[in-house]
Protein backbone atom coordinates (compact mmCIF):
# COMPACT_ATOMS: atom_id res chain seq x y z
CA UNK A 1 0.00 0.00 0.00
CA UNK A 2 1.75 3.61 -0.86
CA UNK A 3 1.82 6.16 1.65
CA UNK A 4 1.03 9.35 2.07
CA UNK A 5 4.48 10.55 1.05
CA UNK A 6 4.56 8.06 -2.45
CA UNK A 7 0.76 9.78 -2.97
CA UNK A 8 2.18 13.35 -3.09
CA UNK A 9 5.76 12.18 -4.68
CA UNK A 10 3.80 10.77 -7.79
CA UNK A 11 1.18 13.64 -7.79
CA UNK A 12 4.54 15.95 -8.06
CA UNK A 13 5.93 14.05 -10.89
CA UNK A 14 3.01 13.58 -12.93
CA UNK A 15 2.34 17.33 -12.43
CA UNK A 16 5.99 18.43 -13.25
CA UNK A 17 5.42 16.38 -16.55
CA UNK A 18 2.01 17.18 -16.83
CA UNK A 19 3.28 21.19 -16.71
CA UNK A 20 4.98 21.18 -19.45
CA UNK A 21 1.88 20.39 -21.63
CA UNK A 22 0.03 23.04 -20.25
CA UNK A 23 3.22 25.30 -20.50
CA UNK A 24 3.09 25.05 -24.06
CA UNK A 25 -0.55 26.29 -24.30
CA UNK A 26 1.61 29.88 -24.31
CA UNK A 27 2.70 28.67 -27.89
CA UNK A 28 -1.07 28.97 -28.98
CA UNK A 29 -1.38 32.32 -26.47
CA UNK A 30 1.37 33.96 -28.85
CA UNK A 31 -0.06 32.68 -31.58
CA UNK A 32 -3.52 33.99 -30.43
CA UNK A 33 -1.90 37.63 -29.74
CA UNK A 34 0.06 37.94 -32.99
CA UNK A 35 -3.61 36.78 -35.01
CA UNK A 36 -5.01 39.67 -33.08
CA UNK A 37 -2.51 41.89 -33.71
CA UNK A 38 -2.63 41.35 -37.38
CA UNK A 39 -5.98 40.41 -38.17
CA UNK A 40 -7.27 43.33 -36.37
CA UNK A 41 -10.25 43.27 -33.77
CA UNK A 42 -12.96 42.18 -36.27
CA UNK A 43 -10.97 39.34 -37.73
CA UNK A 44 -9.91 37.76 -34.77
CA UNK A 45 -13.39 38.18 -33.32
CA UNK A 46 -14.28 35.66 -36.23
CA UNK A 47 -11.81 33.32 -35.38
CA UNK A 48 -12.95 33.62 -31.94
CA UNK A 49 -16.46 32.76 -32.84
CA UNK A 50 -15.60 30.16 -35.08
CA UNK A 51 -13.30 28.35 -32.31
CA UNK A 52 -16.28 29.24 -29.77
CA UNK A 53 -18.74 27.47 -31.68
CA UNK A 54 -17.21 24.30 -33.34
CA UNK A 55 -15.91 23.62 -29.25
CA UNK A 56 -18.99 23.40 -27.98
CA UNK A 57 -20.52 20.64 -30.93
CA UNK A 58 -16.64 18.88 -30.21
CA UNK A 59 -18.46 17.52 -27.01
CA UNK A 60 -20.45 15.38 -29.11
CA UNK A 61 -17.42 13.47 -30.54
CA UNK A 62 -16.24 12.82 -26.96
CA UNK A 63 -19.32 11.84 -25.37
CA UNK A 64 -17.32 11.90 -21.74
CA UNK A 65 -15.17 8.80 -23.08
CA UNK A 66 -12.03 9.75 -22.27
CA UNK A 67 -12.87 10.73 -18.58
CA UNK A 68 -14.50 7.28 -18.52
CA UNK A 69 -11.22 5.73 -19.55
CA UNK A 70 -9.15 7.06 -16.95
CA UNK A 71 -11.57 6.44 -14.21
CA UNK A 72 -12.42 2.80 -15.19
CA UNK A 73 -8.76 1.75 -16.02
CA UNK A 74 -7.40 3.70 -13.15
CA UNK A 75 -9.67 1.80 -11.41
CA UNK A 76 -9.00 -1.70 -12.74
CA UNK A 77 -6.37 -2.22 -15.51
CA UNK A 78 -7.08 -5.04 -16.86
CA UNK A 79 -9.93 -3.20 -18.39
CA UNK A 80 -7.27 -1.12 -20.40
CA UNK A 81 -7.70 -3.02 -24.03
CA UNK A 82 -11.13 -3.60 -23.91
CA UNK A 83 -12.43 0.04 -23.29
CA UNK A 84 -9.18 1.70 -25.77
CA UNK A 85 -10.11 -0.77 -28.60
CA UNK A 86 -14.13 0.06 -28.07
CA UNK A 87 -13.84 3.74 -27.41
CA UNK A 88 -11.57 4.81 -30.22
CA UNK A 89 -13.91 2.99 -32.53
CA UNK A 90 -17.31 4.73 -30.49
CA UNK A 91 -15.10 8.04 -31.46
CA UNK A 92 -14.68 8.02 -34.41
CA UNK A 93 -18.28 7.55 -35.40
CA UNK A 94 -19.43 9.93 -32.96
CA UNK A 95 -16.83 12.62 -34.56
CA UNK A 96 -18.73 12.04 -37.97
CA UNK A 97 -21.90 12.86 -36.19
CA UNK A 98 -20.22 16.42 -34.79
CA UNK A 99 -19.17 17.18 -38.00
CA UNK A 100 -22.75 16.92 -39.60
CA UNK A 101 -24.04 18.85 -36.54
CA UNK A 102 -22.06 21.74 -37.44
CA UNK A 103 -22.74 22.08 -40.85
CA UNK A 104 -26.32 22.03 -40.55
CA UNK A 105 -26.40 24.83 -37.61
CA UNK A 106 -23.90 26.96 -39.01
CA UNK A 107 -26.04 26.96 -41.95
CA UNK A 108 -29.22 28.48 -40.14
CA UNK A 109 -27.67 31.60 -39.07
CA UNK A 110 -26.92 34.63 -41.24
CA UNK A 111 -23.02 34.55 -41.04
CA UNK A 112 -20.55 35.30 -44.18
CA UNK A 113 -19.53 32.43 -46.58
CA UNK A 114 -15.80 33.55 -44.62
CA UNK A 115 -16.68 32.48 -41.38
CA UNK A 116 -18.55 29.72 -42.35
CA UNK A 117 -15.47 28.48 -44.19
CA UNK A 118 -13.50 28.86 -40.82
CA UNK A 119 -15.88 27.27 -39.18
CA UNK A 120 -15.56 24.17 -41.51
CA UNK A 121 -11.76 23.91 -41.65
CA UNK A 122 -12.10 24.20 -36.96
CA UNK A 123 -14.59 21.62 -37.56
CA UNK A 124 -11.97 19.12 -38.52
CA UNK A 125 -9.64 20.40 -36.96
CA UNK A 126 -11.78 20.20 -33.75
CA UNK A 127 -12.65 15.92 -34.26
CA UNK A 128 -9.13 15.22 -34.51
CA UNK A 129 -8.20 17.08 -31.63
CA UNK A 130 -10.92 15.30 -29.87
CA UNK A 131 -8.91 11.95 -30.86
CA UNK A 132 -6.02 12.85 -30.24
CA UNK A 133 -6.96 13.94 -26.58
CA UNK A 134 -8.56 10.93 -25.96
CA UNK A 135 -4.97 9.63 -27.21
CA UNK A 136 -3.30 12.33 -23.87
CA UNK A 137 -5.53 10.38 -21.59
CA UNK A 138 -4.13 7.02 -22.61
CA UNK A 139 -0.60 8.46 -22.09
CA UNK A 140 -1.79 9.44 -18.42
CA UNK A 141 -3.35 6.62 -17.43
CA UNK A 142 0.02 4.84 -18.16
CA UNK A 143 1.89 7.14 -16.47
CA UNK A 144 3.59 7.86 -20.03
CA UNK A 145 3.41 11.88 -18.82
CA UNK A 146 6.62 12.38 -21.24
CA UNK A 147 4.46 11.18 -24.10
CA UNK A 148 1.95 13.17 -23.67
CA UNK A 149 4.22 16.49 -22.80
CA UNK A 150 6.46 15.74 -26.17
CA UNK A 151 3.41 15.37 -28.71
CA UNK A 152 1.48 18.16 -27.48
CA UNK A 153 4.54 20.66 -27.06
CA UNK A 154 5.75 19.47 -31.15
CA UNK A 155 2.33 20.41 -31.95
CA UNK A 156 1.39 23.79 -30.91
CA UNK A 157 5.21 24.55 -31.80
CA UNK A 158 3.91 23.54 -35.38
CA UNK A 159 0.80 25.94 -35.16
CA UNK A 160 2.94 28.82 -33.87
CA UNK A 161 5.46 28.28 -36.63
CA UNK A 162 2.53 27.79 -39.50
CA UNK A 163 0.38 29.75 -38.14
CA UNK A 164 2.24 33.10 -37.83
CA UNK A 165 4.32 32.39 -41.07
CA UNK A 166 1.29 32.76 -42.62
CA UNK A 167 -0.25 35.69 -40.96
CA UNK A 168 3.20 37.39 -41.43
CA UNK A 169 3.28 36.92 -45.12
CA UNK A 170 -0.59 38.75 -45.51
CA UNK A 171 -2.36 35.92 -45.23
CA UNK A 172 -5.38 36.05 -43.53
CA UNK A 173 -8.31 34.28 -41.38
CA UNK A 174 -9.27 31.27 -43.97
CA UNK A 175 -5.68 30.10 -44.33
CA UNK A 176 -4.80 30.08 -40.43
CA UNK A 177 -8.00 28.43 -39.40
CA UNK A 178 -7.03 26.03 -42.35
CA UNK A 179 -3.42 25.74 -40.74
CA UNK A 180 -5.29 24.29 -37.42
CA UNK A 181 -6.55 21.26 -39.36
CA UNK A 182 -4.03 20.54 -41.18
CA UNK A 183 -1.46 20.42 -38.37
CA UNK A 184 -3.65 18.18 -36.33
CA UNK A 185 -3.63 15.57 -38.92
CA UNK A 186 0.23 15.39 -39.09
CA UNK A 187 0.21 15.49 -35.41
CA UNK A 188 -2.37 13.02 -35.20
CA UNK A 189 -0.73 10.43 -37.31
CA UNK A 190 2.70 10.88 -35.33
CA UNK A 191 1.05 10.06 -32.51
CA UNK A 192 -0.51 7.22 -33.40
CA UNK A 193 3.02 5.90 -33.35
CA UNK A 194 3.43 6.84 -29.81
CA UNK A 195 0.45 4.94 -28.67
CA UNK A 196 1.06 1.54 -30.65
CA UNK A 197 4.25 1.96 -27.85
CA UNK A 198 1.43 1.11 -24.91
CA UNK A 199 -1.49 -0.99 -26.81
CA UNK A 200 -1.78 -2.29 -30.10
CA UNK A 201 -3.47 -0.51 -32.40
CA UNK A 202 -6.92 -1.86 -33.23
CA UNK A 203 -10.48 -0.85 -33.44
CA UNK A 204 -13.35 -2.71 -31.58
CA UNK A 205 -16.72 -3.54 -32.75
CA UNK A 206 -18.48 -5.18 -29.41
CA UNK A 207 -21.57 -2.94 -30.56
CA UNK A 208 -23.74 -4.49 -27.04
CA UNK A 209 -20.40 -2.99 -25.49
CA UNK A 210 -20.95 0.92 -26.94
CA UNK A 211 -24.46 1.55 -25.31
CA UNK A 212 -22.82 0.65 -22.03
CA UNK A 213 -19.95 3.14 -22.92
CA UNK A 214 -22.12 5.81 -23.58
CA UNK A 215 -24.51 5.57 -20.40
CA UNK A 216 -21.44 5.47 -18.55
CA UNK A 217 -19.64 8.61 -20.35
CA UNK A 218 -23.22 9.90 -20.29
CA UNK A 219 -22.50 11.64 -16.74
CA UNK A 220 -19.04 13.48 -18.42
CA UNK A 221 -20.09 14.47 -21.62
CA UNK A 222 -22.51 16.53 -19.82
CA UNK A 223 -20.49 18.10 -17.36
CA UNK A 224 -18.28 18.16 -20.37
CA UNK A 225 -20.75 20.00 -22.27
CA UNK A 226 -22.38 22.17 -19.51
CA UNK A 227 -18.47 23.53 -19.19
CA UNK A 228 -17.93 23.95 -22.94
CA UNK A 229 -20.94 26.24 -23.14
CA UNK A 230 -20.49 28.27 -20.04
CA UNK A 231 -16.88 28.78 -21.27
CA UNK A 232 -18.08 29.67 -24.51
CA UNK A 233 -21.60 30.46 -24.89
CA UNK A 234 -20.42 34.49 -24.00
CA UNK A 235 -18.64 34.62 -27.26
CA UNK A 236 -21.43 32.84 -29.33
CA UNK A 237 -23.86 35.41 -27.75
CA UNK A 238 -21.63 38.59 -28.48
CA UNK A 239 -21.29 37.42 -31.93
CA UNK A 240 -25.36 36.67 -32.52
CA UNK A 241 -26.49 39.99 -30.63
CA UNK A 242 -23.49 42.52 -31.15
CA UNK A 243 -20.62 41.76 -33.43
CA UNK A 244 -17.64 40.61 -34.43
CA UNK A 245 -15.82 43.07 -32.92
CA UNK A 246 -16.90 43.10 -29.71
CA UNK A 247 -15.82 39.69 -29.72
CA UNK A 248 -12.42 40.29 -30.75
CA UNK A 249 -12.16 42.92 -27.49
CA UNK A 250 -14.18 40.17 -25.12
CA UNK A 251 -11.94 37.08 -26.35
CA UNK A 252 -8.40 39.55 -26.20
CA UNK A 253 -8.84 39.57 -21.99
CA UNK A 254 -10.42 36.28 -22.29
CA UNK A 255 -7.82 34.45 -23.95
CA UNK A 256 -4.94 36.15 -21.55
CA UNK A 257 -7.52 34.57 -18.81
CA UNK A 258 -7.16 30.96 -20.22
CA UNK A 259 -3.07 31.56 -20.69
CA UNK A 260 -3.45 31.66 -16.75
CA UNK A 261 -5.37 28.59 -16.37
CA UNK A 262 -2.63 26.45 -17.30
CA UNK A 263 -2.11 26.01 -13.43
CA UNK A 264 -5.04 24.58 -12.12
CA UNK A 265 -5.09 22.64 -15.86
CA UNK A 266 -2.37 20.86 -14.47
CA UNK A 267 -3.11 20.11 -11.47
CA UNK A 268 -6.49 18.53 -12.10
CA UNK A 269 -4.34 16.44 -15.27
CA UNK A 270 -2.40 14.73 -12.43
CA UNK A 271 -5.61 14.77 -9.48
CA UNK A 272 -7.97 12.82 -11.17
CA UNK A 273 -5.67 9.25 -12.24
CA UNK A 274 -4.75 9.59 -8.18
CA UNK A 275 -8.23 10.31 -6.40
CA UNK A 276 -9.87 7.59 -9.29
CA UNK A 277 -7.07 5.00 -7.89
CA UNK A 278 -7.99 6.09 -3.99
CA UNK A 279 -11.79 5.92 -4.45
CA UNK A 280 -13.04 5.38 -1.08
CA UNK A 281 -10.30 6.16 1.16
CA UNK A 282 -11.46 9.48 1.98
CA UNK A 283 -8.70 10.87 4.49
CA UNK A 284 -6.03 10.06 1.62
CA UNK A 285 -8.65 11.75 -0.64
CA UNK A 286 -8.78 14.67 1.80
CA UNK A 287 -5.20 15.34 1.98
CA UNK A 288 -4.50 16.28 -1.77
CA UNK A 289 -7.85 17.76 -1.90
CA UNK A 290 -6.15 19.99 1.06
CA UNK A 291 -3.04 20.11 -0.62
CA UNK A 292 -4.14 21.14 -4.13
CA UNK A 293 -6.18 23.80 -2.92
CA UNK A 294 -3.00 25.24 -0.97
CA UNK A 295 -1.32 25.30 -4.12
CA UNK A 296 -4.25 26.65 -6.09
CA UNK A 297 -4.01 29.95 -3.39
CA UNK A 298 -0.78 30.12 -3.51
CA UNK A 299 -0.59 31.21 -7.18
CA UNK A 300 -4.39 33.23 -7.80
CA UNK A 301 -4.42 35.19 -4.88
CA UNK A 302 -1.42 37.01 -6.12
CA UNK A 303 -2.16 36.81 -9.78
CA UNK A 304 -5.81 37.99 -9.42
CA UNK A 305 -4.93 40.91 -7.66
CA UNK A 306 -1.33 42.06 -9.27
CA UNK A 307 -3.02 41.85 -12.88
CA UNK A 308 -6.16 43.90 -11.87
CA UNK A 309 -3.57 46.27 -10.78
CA UNK A 310 -1.50 46.34 -14.25
CA UNK A 311 -4.84 45.58 -16.08
CA UNK A 312 -4.32 48.32 -18.44
CA UNK A 313 -0.46 47.98 -19.50
CA UNK A 314 -0.81 44.33 -19.78
CA UNK A 315 -3.63 44.81 -22.51
CA UNK A 316 -1.81 47.77 -23.78
CA UNK A 317 1.53 46.01 -24.21
CA UNK A 318 0.83 42.44 -25.43
CA UNK A 319 -2.30 43.63 -27.77
CA UNK A 320 -2.14 47.01 -28.49
CA UNK A 321 -3.90 50.35 -28.75
CA UNK A 322 -6.30 48.78 -30.59
CA UNK A 323 -7.83 46.47 -28.06
CA UNK A 324 -8.06 49.14 -24.94
CA UNK A 325 -11.33 48.40 -24.71
CA UNK A 326 -10.37 44.90 -23.45
CA UNK A 327 -9.20 46.35 -19.68
CA UNK A 328 -12.27 46.75 -18.34
CA UNK A 329 -13.33 42.97 -19.49
CA UNK A 330 -9.95 41.85 -18.64
CA UNK A 331 -10.38 43.43 -15.00
CA UNK A 332 -13.72 41.87 -14.31
CA UNK A 333 -12.58 38.77 -15.64
CA UNK A 334 -9.29 38.60 -13.05
CA UNK A 335 -12.06 39.25 -10.39
CA UNK A 336 -13.26 35.64 -10.71
CA UNK A 337 -9.75 34.30 -11.53
CA UNK A 338 -9.70 32.83 -8.06
CA UNK A 339 -12.75 31.32 -8.07
CA UNK A 340 -12.33 29.83 -11.27
CA UNK A 341 -9.14 28.07 -9.93
CA UNK A 342 -11.05 26.53 -7.27
CA UNK A 343 -13.72 25.45 -9.08
CA UNK A 344 -11.84 23.49 -11.38
CA UNK A 345 -10.09 21.17 -8.69
CA UNK A 346 -13.39 20.77 -6.87
CA UNK A 347 -14.83 19.66 -9.90
CA UNK A 348 -11.74 17.29 -10.58
CA UNK A 349 -12.81 15.97 -6.80
CA UNK A 350 -16.28 15.38 -7.29
CA UNK A 351 -15.72 13.06 -10.46
CA UNK A 352 -12.80 11.07 -8.85
CA UNK A 353 -15.25 10.20 -6.01
CA UNK A 354 -17.95 8.78 -8.50
CA UNK A 355 -20.22 12.51 -7.92
CA UNK A 356 -20.45 13.16 -11.58
CA UNK A 357 -23.78 13.47 -11.65
CA UNK A 358 -24.10 15.64 -8.60
CA UNK A 359 -21.35 17.88 -10.52
CA UNK A 360 -23.60 17.82 -13.23
CA UNK A 361 -26.55 19.02 -11.18
CA UNK A 362 -24.46 22.07 -10.77
CA UNK A 363 -23.11 23.08 -13.74
CA UNK A 364 -26.71 22.58 -15.48
CA UNK A 365 -28.13 24.96 -12.47
CA UNK A 366 -24.90 27.43 -13.34
CA UNK A 367 -25.60 27.88 -17.12
CA UNK A 368 -28.82 27.88 -16.62
CA UNK A 369 -27.75 31.05 -14.28
CA UNK A 370 -24.79 31.90 -17.06
CA UNK A 371 -27.54 32.06 -20.06
CA UNK A 372 -30.09 34.05 -17.87
CA UNK A 373 -27.63 37.07 -17.12
CA UNK A 374 -25.70 36.90 -20.78
CA UNK A 375 -29.38 37.29 -22.21
CA UNK A 376 -30.33 39.97 -19.55
CA UNK A 377 -26.74 41.78 -20.10
CA UNK A 378 -25.03 41.40 -23.70
CA UNK A 379 -28.33 43.42 -25.44
CA UNK A 380 -27.38 46.61 -23.18
CA UNK A 381 -24.05 45.80 -21.46
CA UNK A 382 -22.64 44.32 -24.91
CA UNK A 383 -19.06 42.55 -23.84
CA UNK A 384 -19.02 44.11 -20.55
CA UNK A 385 -22.03 42.02 -19.93
CA UNK A 386 -20.75 38.68 -20.68
CA UNK A 387 -17.50 39.68 -18.45
CA UNK A 388 -20.34 40.49 -15.29
CA UNK A 389 -21.96 37.22 -16.11
CA UNK A 390 -19.05 35.12 -15.60
CA UNK A 391 -17.49 36.38 -12.77
CA UNK A 392 -21.50 35.65 -11.44
CA UNK A 393 -21.50 32.43 -12.75
CA UNK A 394 -17.82 31.65 -11.63
CA UNK A 395 -18.90 32.49 -7.70
CA UNK A 396 -21.94 30.51 -7.32
CA UNK A 397 -19.83 27.69 -9.10
CA UNK A 398 -17.07 27.84 -6.43
CA UNK A 399 -19.67 27.96 -3.39
CA UNK A 400 -22.06 25.00 -4.66
CA UNK A 401 -18.90 23.10 -5.43
CA UNK A 402 -17.23 23.67 -2.06
CA UNK A 403 -20.26 23.14 0.23
CA UNK A 404 -21.22 20.10 -1.52
CA UNK A 405 -17.91 18.68 -0.84
CA UNK A 406 -18.23 20.13 2.73
CA UNK A 407 -21.07 17.99 3.14
CA UNK A 408 -19.42 15.01 2.04
CA UNK A 409 -16.72 15.73 5.01
CA UNK A 410 -13.76 17.21 2.47
CA UNK A 411 -13.29 20.31 4.36
CA UNK A 412 -10.74 23.10 3.19
CA UNK A 413 -9.18 25.55 5.96
CA UNK A 414 -9.49 28.58 3.87
CA UNK A 415 -8.62 31.30 6.26
CA UNK A 416 -5.41 29.23 7.25
CA UNK A 417 -4.86 28.66 3.07
CA UNK A 418 -5.17 32.33 2.22
CA UNK A 419 -4.17 34.40 4.64
CA UNK A 420 -0.26 34.08 4.26
CA UNK A 421 -1.04 34.74 0.50
CA UNK A 422 -3.10 37.86 1.08
CA UNK A 423 -0.67 39.51 3.17
CA UNK A 424 2.12 39.14 0.75
CA UNK A 425 0.21 40.24 -1.89
CA UNK A 426 -1.26 43.20 -0.16
CA UNK A 427 2.85 44.17 0.31
CA UNK A 428 3.67 43.76 -2.90
CA UNK A 429 0.41 45.32 -4.26
CA UNK A 430 1.40 48.49 -1.88
CA UNK A 431 4.38 48.35 -3.29
CA UNK A 432 3.94 48.28 -6.82
CA UNK A 433 1.53 51.65 -6.37
CA UNK A 434 3.89 53.39 -4.37
CA UNK A 435 6.88 52.87 -6.74
CA UNK A 436 5.10 52.81 -10.61
CA UNK A 437 7.82 51.38 -13.23
CA UNK A 438 8.36 49.26 -16.69
CA UNK A 439 6.12 46.41 -16.90
CA UNK A 440 8.61 43.87 -16.81
CA UNK A 441 10.35 45.29 -14.24
CA UNK A 442 7.20 45.22 -11.77
CA UNK A 443 6.35 42.45 -12.97
CA UNK A 444 9.91 40.79 -12.37
CA UNK A 445 10.23 42.09 -8.94
CA UNK A 446 6.81 41.53 -8.10
CA UNK A 447 7.42 37.85 -8.65
CA UNK A 448 10.66 37.57 -6.65
CA UNK A 449 8.78 39.79 -4.09
CA UNK A 450 6.31 37.82 -3.86
CA UNK A 451 7.88 34.38 -2.66
CA UNK A 452 10.52 36.16 -0.60
CA UNK A 453 7.56 37.15 1.36
CA UNK A 454 5.57 33.61 1.51
CA UNK A 455 9.47 32.13 2.34
CA UNK A 456 9.75 35.15 5.34
CA UNK A 457 6.34 34.16 6.61
CA UNK A 458 7.65 30.25 6.78
CA UNK A 459 4.68 29.33 3.86
CA UNK A 460 6.47 26.72 3.35
CA UNK A 461 6.32 23.33 5.85
CA UNK A 462 9.24 20.62 6.28
CA UNK A 463 7.49 18.22 4.39
CA UNK A 464 7.56 20.25 1.73
CA UNK A 465 10.77 20.96 1.88
CA UNK A 466 12.07 17.81 1.75
CA UNK A 467 9.26 16.74 -0.95
CA UNK A 468 11.10 19.56 -3.17
CA UNK A 469 14.69 17.68 -2.70
CA UNK A 470 13.25 14.34 -3.26
CA UNK A 471 11.51 15.12 -6.22
CA UNK A 472 14.57 16.68 -7.57
CA UNK A 473 16.21 13.49 -7.47
CA UNK A 474 13.46 11.33 -8.64
CA UNK A 475 12.61 13.50 -12.19
CA UNK A 476 16.58 12.38 -12.83
CA UNK A 477 15.40 9.18 -13.26
CA UNK A 478 12.59 10.14 -16.26
CA UNK A 479 15.31 11.90 -18.57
Amino acid sequence: MKTRSQHLKKLAVNSFFSSLSELSMGLLFLLFIIAARILGDTQFGVFSFALAYVSIFGIISDCGLRYLYITMVSRDPSLKSKYFENILSLQIFLSLICLAFIYISINLFEKTDEAKTVIYFLAGAEVIRSLKFFFRFVFRTSERFKLESLTVSLERLALLIVGATLLSLGFGVVPLAATFLFVRIVDFLITLLFVKTILPLRLGFDLSFWPTLLKQGMPFALTGLVMLILLRIDTVMISLIKNDTEVGWYNAGYKLIEAAAFFPAILVNSLLPSISSLHGKTAEISMLYQRAMRYILLIAIPLSIIAFILAEPIIIFVFGSEYHQTVIVFKILLLSLSFAFIYHVGSTVLSGIGQQKMALYIACAVLLLNIILNAALIPNKGYVGAAIATMVSEFVFCLLYGGFLFSLGYKISWFKLALKPLIATSTISFLILLFPAHLGVTIFFAILGYFGMMTLLSYWDEEEILFIKKISSSLKEYF
